[in-house]
């Protein structure tokens, strides 16, 4: 039968020249391989949601809370597949059938519960060259598809001393959880895992605000941050071309921290802008994340291997 001669044939040392070859017949060749990714997957989300948002002027103190109730139904239909070809055999190679390098599917039908709230007091002491601000309150969030409670307390202050430069300190405290939404329930394989568990966290930081006047009499503010924020439960993943693969396991921990600089205001006369600097370190230990160490001999070859936990990874 007839071959369509394309792409990447290489004859040899001399470069692939058409005219060489026949229909049919194909000399010397090195190698040649072609692969075949398929997806027709449909996933639809419906959410409902009825939420309530109130606040209460003290004079002093102002009140805020809120309350939400979530329905979230879930259809999602998951048909993938890949061949590889190598050669003109596929792979894995079983003379008997043809088989597929991967196959994935399954099916999905979830609805989900949830309902979360907040309450937080915001009061203010002292006077306008000499002021203190503190806010506390805790946020509240319940997963009906994992059994999950969760409770952040959060507190937050700033301090504008009386001093001839107008700057303000401010630090915060407070927990922060991620609850699960279906993409990071479903693992490699397509299964799902409804008992997976909110990415957790702690965050700590510190900054100021500064305003001065820069050049020209231009209104400016200089904006300093540190931070740290340490996380439990986390989901790992993967970026598998332009989708994100969810290992949908809580198997890893991690830590985020780094300091920041913005100056703001009109470095270009008549238009408001920023520049910025920052360095930022993150980490995480996957569990059960291993590799082989191994010991060579004289010519270079392994005779012994030891499995070693892979640790601390950017």
């Amino acid at each position: 039968e007839n071959i369509d001669i394309a792409g990447a044939y290489l004859f040899g040392d001399r470069d692939f020249d058409k005219s060489q070859a026949t229909y049919g017949q194909i000399v010397n060749p090195l190698g040649a391989g072609v692969f075949h990714n398929f997806s027709r997957n449909k996933l639809t989300i419906d959410n409902w949601n009825l939420s309530h948002k109130g606040n209460y002027d003290l004079g002093k103190h102002a009140l805020q809370w809120g309350f939400s109730v979530d329905r979230t139904a879930i259809t999602d239909r998951l048909n993938e597949w890949e061949a590889q070809d190598s050669a003109g055999y596929s792979l894995p190679y079983n003379p008997n059938s043809l088989q597929l390098s991967k196959v994935i599917k399954s099916t999905a039908d979830l609805g989900v519960n949830k309902v979360s709230g907040y309450f937080q007091d915001n009061w203010r002491a002292g006077d306008s060259l000499h002021a203190y601000t503190f806010s506390g309150g805790f946020r509240f969030n319940y997963n009906a598809l994992n059994g999950e409670w969760l409770i952040a307390p959060r507190f937050g202050a700033s301090w504008k001393p009386n001093w001839e430069k107008n700057i303000i300190f401010r630090a915060a405290l407070g927990a922060y959880h991620q609850p699960p939404f279906y993409r990071e329930l479903r693992r490699y394989d397509g299964s799902l895992n409804t008992r997976l568990k909110a990415q957790k966290s702690w965050q700590a930081v510190g900054g100021f605000d500064y305003n001065f006047s820069g050049l020209g009499g231009r209104p400016m503010r200089l904006t300093g941050e540190a931070y740290y924020k340490r996380m439990w439960d986390v989901v790992p993943y993967d970026i598998d071309n332009v989708r994100i693969r969810y290992f949908g396991e809580n198997l890893a921990r991690a830590y985020a921290a780094g300091v920041e600089f913005r100056l703001f205001g009109e470095l270009v006369k008549d238009a408001e802008s920023w520049v910025s600097l920052g360095w930022m370190k993150t980490m995480e230990d996957i569990s059960g994340d291993t590799y082989q160490q191994y010991t060579l001999n004289d010519q270079n070859q392994p005779i012994d291997s030891v499995t070693v936990a892979k640790g601390w990874v950017r």
